[in-house]
């Protein structure tokens, strides 16, 4: 069997507030990686510099000095950068489940008579379980929205509200100052509209998960309301994936401007 990688993007996603799902026993891991061996699991690979992705498999780990063979890229300008890179981060699911690593020691080998690469076991492994999901907080600047239509908890006109953090299980709004809602928490609220900048139009159900007070800015109080997806129909959590991913990776560009 052939486990799928996991949803790609030009760059790997962070790994920012997980570090409860780390796995740093050597045992373990190293367990983990002949599981994904085993299963001929496809990877996404980043090298270090730059976004030159590719999509590759592990092959053996040797037993005399702990070396971990993986495939290289057919193109060979891609090896170069992976070469010169020293360094990749490895994005893949076992079970569904998401597993990301960072290889380092990186170099050109040989395996069975073709071009391979061979790098150092991996010092942690991230192994995010299966009910679990990575939230992300939307920028403001990003115009990231949710649109409500008038019905029982909300009032004539409908409403439009800034999304605050996203998943790909659920989403946070604000509601505006004023503004007077009738959200009950496990009620579901909908068709919904996510405005998701380079996205589509996204219309779902949201259920009600947990309502609470905020004051982002001194003085302003403001409602923030969370909720759950239902039943997203087929892609749409790719979408979003992708969406995070395209913010995480500008929002580290930016921070790497900054330095």
């Amino acid at each position: 069997m052939i486990e799928s990688p996991a949803p790609f993007s030009p760059e790997p996603p962070a790994t920012g507030g997980l570090d409860q799902y780390l796995l740093h026993g050597r045992k373990e891991i190293r367990h983990l990686l002949l599981q994904l061996i085993g299963r001929h699991a496809l990877i996404n690979a980043y090298p270090a510099l730059g976004s030159h992705a590719f999509l590759t498999a592990l092959i053996v780990i040797s037993d005399a000095d702990d070396a971990l063979y993986l495939d290289s890229s057919p193109d060979p300008a891609t090896n170069r950068h992976i070469a010169a890179a020293g360094q990749l981060t490895c994005v893949t699911q076992l079970d569904r489940i998401r597993v990301q690593f960072l290889l380092t020691g990186l170099q050109p080998a040989e395996y069975e008579g073709r071009e391979v690469f061979c790098a150092r076991l991996p010092d942690s492994v991230l192994r995010l379980q299966r009910r679990e999901s990575y939230r992300l907080s939307i920028p403001s600047s990003d115009h990231a929205s949710c649109r409500f239509e008038p019905s029982r908890q909300i009032a004539r006109g409908g409403l439009d509200c800034r999304i605050v953090d996203l998943s790909a299980t659920g989403v946070a709004v604000d509601i505006p100052p004023g503004i007077r809602t009738g959200f009950v928490i496990g009620e579901e609220v909908g068709p919904c509209t996510l405005d998701l900048p380079g996205v589509a139009p996204i219309t779902c159900i949201l259920q009600v998960r947990n309502v609470s007070q905020r004051q982002p800015r001194a003085g302003i109080r403001v409602l923030r309301v969370g909720f759950r997806f239902v039943d997203l129909p087929r892609g749409v959590d790719a979408r979003i994936q992708r969406f995070i991913f395209k913010v995480e990776r500008e929002t580290n560009a930016r921070k790497l401007g900054d330095l």
